[in-house]
């Protein structure tokens, strides 16, 4: 379960949209969190010279001021949880990086889309980069999407997980975090984690030429029955969460993800994608990583995002 939160803000309200969420799970499991806030230091700005770096110290000294009120103004705010505040200054994606590894963090929760400007920071950009290279899972959000806007509402919704795995090792690395995420965002609702793998439709036709296209899917039901399993005597009673399971057939993956995704938001069910940036198995022919970008380039859904360790 989480128990260091860090949250990075731009001052914008739409990066404050993370608040509500970040609420409901820290309520639940007791985690701290860390606002952070990062400005522009005088590297940013190497075209400076003479008089433009006087008046540029002077305009990243207000700055600073500023995002110093604004964090002491947030913190008054949020008196239902544990909640600190870091200022940093440098390249942001960066900087966000090295405070989530300095303070320990176990998850990062941001909205990918924020302030603009040359005064701020662009946070789409800063999201993805984060996303892609954060050692730690990551929480994003999209702007404009009310998918997580009612989670704070109590024992009204419950939110699933719905895990790609590709089959190998390094994908399954998340599931924890998808279990931990689910279960806190429904409390008291039960949770639920939606273990699902992607079958090539291209697979399926040249099965149909050399063999029996249902042993690719029984197949891949087995090894997700398999994982369930595992998930199951892992968490054991812990934690309040369904595991179901799914096999899905389609031409591309990121796309056959999506369209699942809208079919259980139809049905009332707010949804949350799960998966790894890297992780691969050549029998399915399709890789985890892949996906994960183009979901983070193109999906107006939120995701969560883990970077594997090891091999």
């Amino acid at each position: 379960m989480f128990q260091r939160i860090l949250i990075p803000l731009d001052g914008s309200e739409r990066a404050e949209t993370v608040l509500p969420i970040v609420g409901a799970l820290a309520r639940f499991s007791g985690a701290e969190v860390i606002a952070a806030r990062v400005i522009p230091s005088a590297s940013n700005y190497t075209w400076a010279v003479g008089q433009e770096m006087i008046l540029l110290g002077d305009y990243i000294r207000r700055e600073q001021d500023e995002a110093e009120e604004y964090l002491n103004s947030l913190a008054e705010k949020q008196r239902d949880m544990r909640f600190s505040t870091r200022l940093a200054q440098g390249d942001s994606a960066r900087q966000i990086l090295d405070v989530a590894n300095e303070e320990q963090c176990d998850l990062i929760v941001l909205c990918s889309h924020g302030a603009t400007g040359v005064e701020r920071w662009l946070m789409g950009s800063v999201a993805h980069h984060v996303s892609r290279h954060s050692t730690i899972p990551v929480l994003m959000l999209r702007e404009g999407d009310d998918t997580l806007t009612d989670v704070s509402a109590e024992g009204e919704y419950q939110v699933s997980t719905l895990v790609a795995l590709d089959g190998s090792s390094r994908a399954e690395q998340i599931l924890e975090d998808a279990v931990a995420l689910s279960t806190a965002l429904s409390s008291p609702l039960p949770g639920k984690v939606r273990l699902v793998h992607v079958i090539d439709q291209d697979l399926i036709r040249v099965a149909k030429q050399e063999e029996d296209p249902q042993s690719l899917v029984l197949q891949a039901q087995c090894y997700l029955d398999e994982v369930k399993r595992r998930l199951e005597s892992k968490i054991g009673t812990e934690l309040a969460c369904e595991i179901l399971t799914r096999v899905l057939i389609g031409s591309d993956v990121a796309t056959t993800l999506l369209e699942t995704t809208m079919t259980y938001e139809q049905e009332c069910e707010h949804v949350i994608l799960a998966l790894a940036t890297h992780g691969k198995n050549a029998v399915a022919r399709w890789f985890v990583g892949s996906v994960a970008d183009r979901l983070l380039c193109s999906s107006h859904k939120p995701l969560l995002i883990c970077r594997p360790q090891g091999r």
